[in-house]
């Protein structure tokens, strides 16, 4: 078994608490700060139970999860060359050792990463680090329940763009956060109990999960138009990776509902109408339309990523079709009985 206080020796003056990040800007997700040195290893106690301890009095795998890490474009590559093995060897330990695990899942500093490095303005979209905190980040919300209600919260929190948006709404073109979103979605329809459902919990946000899942659906449709009108500003098919999980989650949440639930969710959803109409644009969007949209004619990934979008786009619909039907069905019943 790897030595607790050993592994708080892993990376020498990188220790602090949570508290001692302080926020360059309003506009910046990175820390700052002096670096606080590791203290000398003879400082640790060892308590009746064999737990160790440190003169602070934090054990020593608190402080190994409270290591200090910088965020920012400045920081990039000493977090890829260094900090990529610190979030490598948690993963590790927290395959091999359940309570560490809980620990780690359960503690802000995780997800707070994922946040900063990977979903936030300033993250990494690729590359060692990326992976490795996304990829852990992804596994453990397959399998946890309670990590995926923590990253519900996460995903809504408006931490992005200077706190002015969520990483869901931001203003950088990614897919990763949707990507995330649909494993919280699949993962959590997947689960027997439907107590404590965090389809549920992003349903009731007082973040307004509906129109944030809007919003990105929005963006990422103008960013089909900007295509065909030759001014898109990313890759085609980043843009429709992005619509297709954003149509998809959408229908992910209101395929778990009944009919009188998805009634009124509908009637407090400001951009239904908005949805509506867009979906009915996706599926009317002819070949060469979409041709247009994955740059050439032979581009297998970009017509599979059309497809999906056209598809997850007529089960949206079908499902606002429905509704509809239903309104109109008991509208004529009640005209019918005067």
């Amino acid at each position: 078994e790897m030595s607790s206080e050993l592994i708080c020796d892993f990376s020498p003056n990188c220790l602090a608490s949570p508290h001692q990040r302080d926020k360059s800007s309003a506009g910046d997700d990175s820390s700052t700060g002096a670096d606080k040195p590791c203290k000398d290893r003879n400082d640790i106690s060892v308590d009746r139970k064999g737990k160790a301890h440190r003169e602070d009095g934090t054990d020593s795998v608190t402080r190994l999860l409270e290591m200090y890490v910088l965020s920012g474009k400045d920081y990039e590559g000493y977090n890829t060359k260094y900090m990529t093995n610190y979030y490598s060897l948690l993963l590790l330990l927290a395959e091999h050792h359940h309570e560490f695990k809980k620990r780690l899942l359960r503690h802000g500093n995780w997800t707070w990463s994922l946040s900063a490095l990977c979903l936030g303005t300033h993250g990494c979209q690729s590359g060692p680090l990326h992976d490795t905190i996304y990829g852990g980040t992804i596994h453990h919300a397959k399998t946890n329940h309670r990590f995926r209600k923590d990253l519900i919260g996460k995903l809504l929190q408006l931490s992005a763009d200077g706190g002015t948006r969520s990483p869901i709404t931001q203003s950088r073109l990614e897919t990763c956060t949707l990507q995330l979103l649909r494993t919280v979605f699949v993962s959590d329809k997947e689960r027997s109990q439907d107590d404590g459902s965090c389809i549920r919990d992003f349903i009731e946000s007082r973040q307004g999960g509906f129109s944030q899942l809007s919003m990105a659906v929005l963006k990422f449709h103008k960013s089909l138009d900007d295509v065909l009108a030759g001014e898109a500003a990313i890759s085609s098919l980043v843009m429709l990776k992005g619509l297709s999980l954003s149509l998809e989650c959408l229908f992910l949440v209101l395929d778990t509902c009944g009919i009188n639930q998805v009634r009124s969710l509908i009637s407090e959803w400001p951009e239904v109408n908005e949805i509506n109409f867009v979906c009915t644009q996706l599926i009317t969007r002819t070949a060469k339309e979409w041709e247009k949209c994955f740059g050439c004619v032979n581009s297998v990934g970009g017509k599979v990523e059309a497809m999906h979008v056209v598809n997850h786009a007529t089960e949206l619909q079908k499902v606002l079709a429905s509704v509809e039907a239903v309104a109109a069905a008991e509208a004529e019943a009640e005209a019918e009985v005067e």
